[in-house]
């Protein structure tokens, strides 16, 4: 509309059609209007800026929160008025979410504070349990203090967060004496306060005490998972306590818990420091009896058992069955023990032939290994290794693709130079949890930190999120992809699509965002988050490719349907791409 030329910049009406689309969750429109309004120099009421800082909140995406965060500064800044209490609140409780946004949360309790609002308990236990997961015991003791000035009680919630923190720092009395302030509080201790402990313990060199906390959890009526033996497990493995170890693990089998292949790995790590190779193939023999998936860390022990056994041949085959696999995938630690068990062993042209792999996947030699590379492997070589440690692989750039147009995030920590890309998989999906392992694998040396040290197959997620965030660190690489598909942050599909619409793009678009109907064999791609013009844009790109399909409504969402003989030579077209154990990927 502005673009007519009979249009003239009305600021009340702007202001009642922002408020509108707001409320009806029209994020894009609305911030459209409230743009308009400042670049025409106008500054926006209050109520706009709280009806779209509301509307971001609603729409729940991480890089809508960051919006509305800057939006509060704006509208403080700007002085649009004091916004308003419920709106705080909003945004607060948003922001308590997740650790990333443990300063802004911090800021406005303290901003809330000083205006005089009377903070209640459950918030100040928010920002405690934030304090916790970032391990910050001086804060959550200034916060304790206040609420037991103001006659709040700590309870559960917050006990937990102290105990997070005292885990994290190995602080025993400090931890006692929370659990003993619960006890005396009639208040009954839940499962996460016994693994803090447990945990704590094993930290400050107490395995027995750890033991008999695990034992006082069961008495508490509290019956332990796969992921609670996990934890009494690795704390009795690190203590090399053998007969402890095997006496839970099969308790653990005998309860019919799961998971259980941490409990193994944990039981196999121990072996592998004792030197005791034999228990450790027994172990796998028995996982594998079980039906326990291996996964990436079950794979690196057993392959530095048989290296430390002479054995580099079950090695090699190891290696080649964890690439056979897609869902596991040799990782940049299991070319390096690679790597080390041939150098050591003096077998040369074996070294030449891993590092040339390592190079293809862009894989980097660990540091206290690159004296083995003299002699076998030119100086050139290792520079062009090391500048491969971030540089998108073809195929990476085609996965991205699949992945953004099946629903990835990207979001700017710099202004627009650099981008991060996100990605989101539900727990307790079987296919989204293959998938993220994979990609895992794929992608790690681009992973941030946080979720390289989770690694493939561990607890990403708990009962409290709704999905494992997978997320890349912000490099220049993604910049091309945010620009193309996420303009401005929303989904969009670019003019120049039919370029970049490859066969593997198809395969990861379809295991990211789309299903296959398993009575018909129909395939459906979910296009929800784009415009009528821009799902028709797909459509005929996909008939370019003798492929005819439809846009229909399925279950609310807006999906490209194909059927018939076109979904058969789509099947064709991406199945090589397409992992094996989730190619009937139904909704």
């Amino acid at each position: 509309m502005q673009q007519r030329r009979w249009y003239t910049f009305d600021f009340d009406l702007n202001t009642k059609l922002a408020q509108v689309l707001g409320k009806n969750t029209k994020v894009s429109r609305t911030r459209e209007l409230f743009d308009e309004i400042l670049s025409n120099r106008k500054v926006p009421h209050a109520s706009t800026f709280s009806t779209l800082i509301e509307a971001y909140i609603r729409h729940g995406k991480s890089e809508s929160i960051d919006e509305a965060w800057e939006l509060y500064n704006q509208m403080t800044q700007l002085g649009s008025g004091i916004p308003s209490i419920s709106l705080q609140l909003s945004l607060f409780k948003a922001l308590t979410t997740k650790v990333k946004w443990l300063e802004q949360a911090s800021k406005l309790f303290n901003d809330m504070k000083a205006s005089g609002y009377h903070v209640n308990s459950d918030m100040y236990i928010s920002l405690i349990e934030l304090y916790g997961k970032h391990g910050d015991q001086d804060k959550i003791d200034t916060l304790v203090k206040e609420m037991n000035d103001k006659g709040y009680a700590v309870g559960l919630a917050g006990t937990n967060a102290i105990l997070d923190a005292c885990r994290k720092d190995g602080d025993k009395p400090k931890a006692e004496n929370a659990f003993q302030s619960l006890i005396e509080a009639g208040i009954k201790p839940d499962w996460h306060v016994f693994i803090s402990l447990i945990q704590m313990y094993g930290k400050a060199g107490m395995h027995l005490k750890s033991l008999d906390t695990f034992e006082q959890m069961k008495q508490n009526g509290i019956a332990p998972n796969g992921l609670d033996y996990a934890a009494i497990i690795k704390v009795m493995a690190n203590a090399f306590e053998k007969e402890h170890v095997k006496t839970l693990l099969e308790e653990a089998e005998n309860n019919g818990c799961k998971p259980l292949v941490q409990c193994y790995n944990a039981a196999m790590e121990m072996f592998l420091g004792l030197k005791m190779h034999n228990n450790i193939e027994s172990l796998y023999d028995k996982m594998k009896a079980a039906c326990i998936r291996p996964n990436q860390a079950t794979y690196n022990v057993l392959i530095s058992s048989s290296i430390g056994n002479g054995k580099l041949e079950r090695a090699e085959t190891l290696v080649v069955e964890m690439n056979s696999k897609g869902a596991v995938g040799a990782n940049m630690h299991t070319y390096n023990l690679l790597l080390e068990g041939f150098a050591v062993a003096g077998v040369k042209q074996k070294v030449e032939e891993i590092f040339q792999e390592m190079m293809k996947k862009g894989f980097q030699v660990e540091s206290h290994l690159r004296h083995h590379l003299q002699g076998i492997v030119s100086l050139e070589e290792q520079a062009t290794l090391e500048k491969k440690r971030l540089e998108l692989s073809d195929e990476q750039r085609e996965i991205i693709v699949g992945l953004l147009l099946g629903g990835g995030h990207a979001q700017s920590p710099d202004g627009g130079r650099s981008f991060e890309l996100h990605f989101a998989f539900s727990p307790s999906s079987r296919s989204a949890n293959i998938l993220k392992d994979h990609l895992y694998q794929l992608f790690l040396p681009w992973l941030k930190p946080e979720c390289q040290e989770l690694g493939s197959g561990s607890a990403m997620s708990t009962s409290s999120n709704k999905h494992f965030r997978f997320e890349m660190v912000s490099h220049g690489s993604f910049r091309f992809y945010a620009l193309q598909y996420r303009l401005e942050g929303r989904p969009v599909i670019p003019r120049l699509i039919h370029r970049w619409l490859k066969p593997r793009t198809l395969a990861y678009w379809y295991m990211y965002g789309g299903f296959k109907c398993e009575r018909t064999g129909n395939i459906m791609f979910d296009t929800s988050d784009y415009s009528h013009e821009e799902i028709w844009r797909l459509v005929k790109v996909l008939k370019t490719k003798t492929i005819e399909c439809k846009i229909r409504k399925w279950r609310n969402r807006s999906v490209i349907w194909i059927e018939g003989e076109s979904s058969l030579w789509l099947w064709k077209l991406m199945e090589p791409h397409i992992l094996e154990e989730i190619k009937d990927n139904r909704p």
